[in-house]
């Protein structure tokens, strides 16, 4: 099975904007040591230019060190980062980020 790339999933997002126009959508994210991926479908998700309000929720999964400051330096307004104090798993660190979500559509992504 094929899954989407980064730019195919955002391409597949565009007809969320000629849906509703003041629409939020939630990227909910699970991290394990996948930084630079994860740099690159947030680089393409914003270089799409969404014309309706989004915001990325991360969980870093067991990540060491600052791994993802530079990504919260970069993508400050709106991204927000959940670091547990242990490694959760994906199921129960999904379900986090989604709780912390305030979109009305949510939309998950797995770096993998």
């Amino acid at each position: 099975m094929r899954y989407p790339s980064a730019v195919e999933s955002v391409k597949m997002l565009q007809h969320l904007h000629f849906q509703a126009k003041s629409m939020k959508l939630s990227v909910c994210i699970v991290n394990y040591h996948s930084e630079h991926v994860l740099a690159l479908f947030l680089e393409s998700f914003v270089a799409f230019r969404p014309k309706f309000s989004h915001e990325f929720v991360i969980v870093d999964n067991g990540s060491e060190g600052g791994s993802l400051k530079f990504l919260k330096e970069k993508f400050s307004e709106t991204l927000t980062v959940l670091k547990p104090q242990e490694n959760l798993g994906f199921g129960q660190a999904l379900n986090r980020a989604v709780a912390k979500a305030k979109g009305e559509y949510i939309f998950l992504c797995n770096p993998d």
